[in-house]
């Protein structure tokens, strides 16, 4: 299984539901940005267990500890790297998982791909414990954001079948149970203690919202210009690498009027701004025919 997720920020969680601890290594976060730890651990309040009775009944503090990557509250342009310690774990619960998986978890697929040698307690590495981690990228993500006037809010949507009501508008953080409506809230609540009384259990579905995002916001990443990016690939492009790169200078040229002055060799540095991604092997041909 795969712990390491991203293409511009790269995200690697680390340890399982009842090991000695949790955590994530987030590479490509730029020095010099502030992380309020008061704030982070608000927001990892939010996630934790043992809070009421319609969540897990495992009591955790999430307290998330700072091993790299953060010098006087800011970062330092190394990997930034964080742990959580599990206290509250009993691992002789899931001792009859081997014989009885259960029903809608990862406990059989795991027995299958990994011959009996998986982490049972708690789900291992596939419990919704290593979810706590995430958040600790997610909440310095949100920080980072937010200084650029960009918010990432949500909600619970539906729950055994039952749908919010009304239009997700701003933070409902401060909710306890974060619907709009707070009689669907309440239903919702309802479908789970029965569920729970009946040794069952309910999905439901969640609905996130960004507010302030740039138009045409684009992926980016500190890397070559797409022109220099193109030549490097010109082996898996049916275009010869002259002409890629020619087409790339005009996709420069048309996308930044700063660097119309781009030459061959002026473009093999990095870009003074963050780029976008390269154009498509479609996008260059039809650049090519209107000689853009």
């Amino acid at each position: 299984m795969s712990s390491t997720y991203g293409e511009n920020l790269h995200l690697t969680i680390f340890g399982q539901s009842h090991s000695p601890a949790i955590g994530v290594t987030v590479e490509g976060i730029p020095a010099g940005e502030k992380v309020d730890l008061d704030e982070l651990q608000r927001f990892l309040n939010r996630r934790a267990p043992g809070k009421n009775v319609w969540s897990t009944p495992r009591k955790e503090a999430d307290a998330p500890e700072i091993l790299s990557g953060l010098v006087n509250g800011y970062t330092c342009g190394a990997p930034l790297t964080a742990i959580i310690r599990n206290t509250n774990t009993r691992s002789q619960d899931y001792a009859n998982l081997a014989v009885t998986p259960r029903p809608g978890h990862s406990d059989y697929t795991a027995e299958v791909k990994y011959g009996g040698y998986q982490d049972r307690a708690g789900g291992g590495h596939f419990s919704g414990r290593l979810t706590a981690p995430l958040c600790i990228a997610g909440g310095i993500c949100l920080q980072i954001l937010a200084r650029e006037g960009i918010t990432l809010v949500s909600r619970i949507a539906s729950i055994a079948g039952i749908s919010d009501e009304g239009e997700l508008t701003g933070s409902l953080a401060g909710k306890e149970f974060p619907v709009v409506s707070d009689a669907r809230g309440e239903e919702m609540r309802e479908a789970i203690a029965a569920a729970r009384e009946a040794g069952d259990s309910v999905g439901g579905l969640i609905e996130c919202a960004i507010f302030g995002a740039p138009a045409a916001f684009l992926a980016v990443s500190r890397t070559a210009c797409p022109s220099c990016s193109a030549r490097r690939s010109s082996r898996r492009h049916p275009l010869r690498a002259s002409s890629r790169a020619s087409i790339c200078r005009r996709w420069c040229r048309r996308r930044w009027p700063s660097r119309a002055a781009t030459t061959r060799a002026s473009c093999r540095a990095p870009c003074p701004v963050w780029r976008r991604r390269p154009p498509s092997r479609s996008m260059m041909r039809i650049y090519r025919a209107k000689g853009k």
